[in-house]
């Protein structure tokens, strides 16, 4: 690991995080893989198996772009876009609940630029990066997605993505009605005080969320535990969050 840069360290984390392996073993695969982990993350599965064989691996056969079109043809509402309706069928066939997180993940990769709808170019792109040309290989690749977020750094690039893609046309700031279910999906297994977060926002402060404090709170939820005991009241926090804060130690006094 001394040798290797901190990009390079950082994709091995991750695929140790996703794949559950050795890091010497993550090391291997992603050379293998020209550090790519997304190659290497379906190079991996490809085997069939959990474990990591020392003997040489096939090379996978080359994703089919054309497979991929197919399948956009086959769920698309017009030329280029998968809309609602199309979205709501091609979850069907993943047997994925529209209103999963992976879902996010999904619309990350495919480039997506707004909710409920996937373009032909992204969507190719995005599956042909995967190695996903069929829908059970895709159906596989949900489940890698799932796994991807389980590491910090992916979770943190899908985090900040959701900000952009739950904007509406001309808004610089997230509606109310986006940022609570985004958060609902994204940080209840991260942020302890999502609860007491999402109601003092609701009825509290009941306006759009910036992009400063959408990121910063993900900084806060990694950094201040749950009594709020290591919170800096002098730190470069926004002020929704110094107000939240305030509010939270009050609410726990009184508990």
């Amino acid at each position: 690991m001394n040798n290797l840069t901190p990009e390079q360290r950082s994709k091995v984390q991750t695929l140790v995080s996703i794949v559950n392996i050795k890091d010497a073993a993550a090391i291997s695969l992603l050379k293998d893989g020209r550090w790519d982990v997304q190659v290497t993350v379906n190079n991996f599965y490809s085997g069939g198996s959990n474990t990591v064989s020392s003997a040489p691996q096939p090379k996978s056969a080359p994703v089919d772009k054309k497979k991929i079109e197919k399948i956009f043809d086959d769920f698309k509402d017009d030329q280029d876009h998968i809309l609602i309706e199309g979205m709501e069928k091609f979850c069907v066939a993943l047997d994925v609940d529209p209103t999963d997180v992976v879902m996010l993940v999904m619309a990350w990769h495919l480039k997506a630029e707004q909710m409920c709808e996937f373009k032909r170019a992204g969507f190719i792109q995005g599956w042909a990066d995967f190695k996903c040309d069929t829908l059970e290989k895709m159906k596989a690749g949900v489940e890698t997605m799932r796994q991807e977020l389980k590491n910090d750094a992916t979770f943190k690039e899908v985090y900040h993505f959701a900000f952009t893609f739950g904007l509406g046309e001309n808004q610089k700031s997230l509606p109310l009605d986006v940022a609570l279910p985004f958060w609902s999906l994204l940080l209840p297994d991260r942020f302890p005080r999502l609860e007491m977060w999402v109601d003092f926002v609701q009825n509290k402060y009941g306006r759009s969320i910036s992009k400063d404090t959408w990121y910063l709170l993900l900084d806060f939820v990694n950094q201040v535990d749950a009594q709020f005991s290591n919170y800096d009241d002098e730190g470069a926090w926004p002020v929704l969050i110094d107000d939240f804060v305030e509010y939270g130690r009050t609410t726990l006094d009184q508990d």
